[in-house]
């Protein structure tokens, strides 16, 4: 969603951000490709930290199974 990658980027826009925690939801009624919406998102938040000096981790968790549409695996590898 463009309101969570909008707020993803000003939150790695704080200087005492080392850490960005966040789900990603499979299943009905979630974006097609969870991981892939959140990608340039991420590429961007990272290096936005990096041009002020700092290491940006993300830690993750999917929120589904294998049977979901959204291709568990899928999304995984690409985290």
């Amino acid at each position: 969603s463009t309101v969570r990658n909008e707020h993803l980027i000003q939150v790695a826009a704080c200087k005492d951000v080392g850490v960005i925690l966040f789900d990603v939801v499979l299943g009905h009624g979630s974006n097609v490709d969870p991981v892939g919406s959140l990608a340039k998102s991420l590429k961007e938040a990272r290096q936005l930290a990096l041009k002020q000096g700092r290491y940006l981790q993300f830690v993750a968790s999917i929120c589904g199974t294998s049977h979901d549409s959204k291709n568990y695996g899928q999304q995984e590898l690409m985290l």
